[in-house]
Formats: C-alpha cells, structure tokens, sequence
C-alpha cells in the first residue's frame, strides 16, 4: 500500500472514532484532555530526539524545519493543563492510561529509520486539522468556552505542518515511507485505543 493510501485508512479510521467520542461530557472531555496532555508533554523531546539525528550538513532543510517544528510545539501542554482546570478537573488525578503509553513511547525505540516518527506526528496533526475545530464547537457549552484553548490553538497551528511534514514524506525513499506507513497505521490503531479506554474508564 501505498503512502497515500494508507494515510487515507488511517486517518478515516480515527476521525470515524473521534466523531464517535462523548466530548460533551466534562468527565470524558476532562479525560481526553489529561491523555493528550501526556503524549504531547513528550512531544518536544521525541522532537528533539529527532533533530539530533538528522545530519545539518547532509540535510540542512530537513534539520531547519524539524527544529522550527521543535519550537513550535512548546507550551502546548499548558493550554492542556489550563483546559481541564478551566472545566473544574485536577490533571493530577487523571492518571496516564497504558493505551496512551502505547501511543508515543514506541516513538523513542525506533531505530531503524528514524523517519518513520513522521508516521505518528503527521496523523495527529492531520487529525487536528480535520477535527480540531469541530469538537471546540461540540465542547463550547461545558466552560463558557474557557476549555478549548488546545483544540482551537492547535487546530490553527497544524495546518502548516500538516502541508509541511507531507511534502517532506513525499520525499522519502519507498523502502523508508513503508517503515513510516506502518507506524502510521500503528499509531492510529493506539490513538482509538486509547479512546476506547477512556469511556471505559468513565462508565
């Protein structure tokens, strides 16, 4: 399969899941709020991560881009954390699921094409872009419109990454967008998981 093709799968598959999700619900919004938090809080270290392997004298674009992307990503886990204080949660006692664990942690342990990270980042921010103003509207009722700094800020944000990060994975070879394509199809599968395992949590 193909990157465009997969990419398609992927994404349909979890803006399916993410229509599906009870966001109008403080409990489940507070949950998915605590969960978004913990993948993104690694965000600028897997970010960073990936900067210290890409070589600025072979690849200065690539390095240029992914270190302004890097930059570009700090700070997103305090509109989080501001998010569920402002719907009346404590993030503290919103513990990590392991689904969520599953999501990013395999990030780090890539090893044999580090570009395959792009198969993570580019479904979230697509996912964003598709959905990340649809569920601010859905959620505007539960804080008077104080909880959905992250869903409006990102949403905005990401669409230059999106076009960014695609143009970069169209560049690829086909043997590193393959390893990229199954962490694409990995992470997604991980993302509705974790869904899944928050309304399980709050039924």
């Amino acid at each position: 399969m193909d990157f465009n093709s997969a990419n398609k799968v992927a994404i349909t598959s979890m803006v399916e899941r993410v229509d599906r999700f009870p966001f109008e619900k403080s409990e489940a919004y507070a949950n998915w709020l605590a969960q978004v938090y913990h993948y993104a809080s690694q965000t600028v270290s897997l970010l960073s991560w990936l900067v210290s392997r890409t070589d600025i004298r072979t690849h200065p674009d690539l390095h240029r881009s992914r270190t302004v992307h890097t930059d570009e990503e700090k700070g997103h886990d305090q509109w989080l954390s501001n998010d569920i204080k402002a719907l009346g949660f404590d993030l503290a006692s919103l513990e990590e699921l392991p689904s969520t664990r599953l999501l990013w942690e395999p990030q780090f342990s890539i090893r044999k094409s580090v570009e395959a990270v792009y198969g993570y980042t580019i479904v979230l921010e697509q996912l964003a872009v598709l959905r990340g103003a649809t569920v601010a509207a859905r959620v505007e009722n539960l804080a008077n419109k104080r909880c959905n700094t992250f869903l409006r800020g990102h949403s905005a944000s990401d669409v230059g990454h999106v076009n960014r990060d695609l143009e970069v994975i169209n560049n690829f070879e086909p043997a590193v967008q393959q390893d990229l394509i199954k962490n694409m199809m990995q992470s997604a599968e991980a993302y509705n998981h974790m869904l899944d395992a928050i309304e399980r949590r709050i039924s």
